[in-house]
């Protein structure tokens, strides 16, 4: 059709292979959550600790929101550990410290300094230190 109107048509490779994986099969689901973790664990590994690169997940636009806090030139002391789950809508602040297996997603505002140390789910609320 293309060809047919006079416009050339020419193959392109990918920048990065994974762009034009297909997920046909449950190990390839596996590669591709590992390839996520790998590269928001590269993204943010100057900016935040991450205790286990292998083991946490953090959705995009919380990374976005990470990455622009950062920006702004004041430390943000994040620390993230094994089994973190930190879903769309939570928004991180500085100091915060979030224990092992602690899932949070939603609209959930955590104040600064703020330290969750069980293993808990959060869903959408304001979460301050006690003062």
């Amino acid at each position: 059709m293309f060809n047919r109107s006079g416009y050339s048509v020419d193959a392109v490779s990918p920048k990065n292979e994974y762009v034009v994986m297909g997920f046909n099969d449950k190990s390839v689901l596996k590669d591709m959550k590992q390839l996520y973790k790998k590269i928001v664990y590269d993204k943010l590994k100057n900016i935040i600790e991450i205790q286990d690169p292998d083991d946490f997940f953090i959705d995009e636009s919380v990374v976005k929101e990470i990455i622009e806090l950062d920006h702004l030139g004041i430390p943000l002391d994040i620390s993230i550990e094994r089994g973190v789950h930190i879903g769309k809508g939570v928004k991180l602040n500085y100091g915060v410290q979030i224990k092992r297996n602690v899932y949070v997603s939603g609209n959930v505002i955590f104040g600064k300094n703020v330290k969750v140390s069980r293993t808990l789910i959060f869903q959408p609320s304001h979460i301050r230190p006690l003062q």
